[in-house]
């Protein structure tokens, strides 16, 4: 019986240390601080119930193998379908329940996120002011990405990595994206230092964005009237359509409006026709510009390089 009972008390003592072990692994690196929109933002020990707010939150979560438990994709009422129609990439990265109510026109539901118990609350300012995080710390450390015009993706993803202690995995995933991208800049050799516009249709003619970093990465130089990164888009009415003059041209347009585009005697004579370089694209496209991520360019390039590969500019 005591040779028993000093077995147990020795298994017991291993099974402990094991937990203990455990433990201290899974918080190797905590706790972490990292500056968000509204100040410094405390991790004590690995987060192990995200709860994410915006689709590129997922996709860099996703590449660095967390799973949330809990996502919102947009703010306004939408059903899952929606959700993955208007972001496609995202439809195979998450496991976790993608709960609209978190979220409703204007107001994010205090009393959702915490019906979800996370141990760490990921969203971006457009989503989140700063009264609303100071709301939802008391529920639990609450990031809140910093809002800059000029600055890159890449560095939301080193601030998300530190936090669910993976800031060891993200060189290696950065430079796999990078290796992509000059691959496809290989395939584009006749577009390498030509000038590009990117807009969508609107009512009043064409609204030009800011030009996203994926264009430059790809060897494209902004027109002279494309804003720069960091500054405001603009409107380019339709008495002005021969100013939208790039040599590469990305313009989202539902049929409708394409046509309409295309009737106009002018279209003909811009440089990207002539090239055959004016992509039209579905919105989402657009979109994987605006919350990029990992898969987003991913989808992204498998999208629009096949007809840059093919246009008489990068062949001739």
């Amino acid at each position: 019986m005591a040779a028993l009972i000093a077995s147990a008390m020795v298994l017991a003592g291993c099974a402990g240390g094991d937990e203990e072990t455990t433990t201290q692994a899974a918080s190797e690196g905590f706790p972490v601080t990292v500056e968000g929109s509204y100040g410094p933002v405390t991790v004590d020990t690995k987060p192990e119930r995200i709860l994410a707010i915006g689709v590129e939150t997922v996709d860099m979560l996703s590449a660095l193998g967390e799973q949330p438990v809990a996502f919102a994709g947009a703010g306004f009422e939408e059903d899952e379908a929606m959700l993955n129609e208007s972001y496609p990439w995202v439809e195979d990265l998450y496991t976790d329940e993608f709960d609209p109510s978190i979220i409703s026109v204007d107001t994010l539901e205090r009393e959702v996120v915490a019906s979800h118990n996370p141990d760490l609350i990921i969203s971006s300012s457009y989503f989140v002011d700063e009264s609303a995080a100071e709301e939802l710390s008391k529920i639990a450390p609450t990031f809140v990405k910093v809002a800059s015009g000029d600055r890159d993706w890449t560095a939301d993803f080193e601030d998300i990595a530190a936090l669910v202690g993976k800031s060891d995995q993200v060189d290696d995933i950065l430079a796999d994206i990078d290796a992509e991208f000059a691959e496809a800049r290989e395939t584009l050799g006749g577009l390498q230092g030509k000038t590009f516009n990117m807009a969508w249709v609107n009512p009043d003619g064409l609204r030009l964005p800011p030009a996203y970093g994926w264009a430059e990465d790809l060897g494209f130089v902004p027109a002279a009237n494309q804003p720069q990164l960091g500054t405001a888009a603009v409107n380019l009415s339709k008495e002005n359509l021969p100013e939208f003059a790039g040599e590469i041209a990305f313009v989202s347009a539902s049929e409708e409006q394409v046509t309409e585009l295309e009737a106009d005697p002018r279209f003909d004579s811009l440089p990207s026709v002539v090239n055959g370089t004016m992509i039209f694209t579905k919105r989402p496209v657009i979109d994987a510009g605006l919350s990029v991520g990992p898969s987003s360019l991913t989808w992204l390039l498998s999208q629009i390089l096949p007809e840059l590969q093919e246009s008489p500019l990068n062949n001739s």
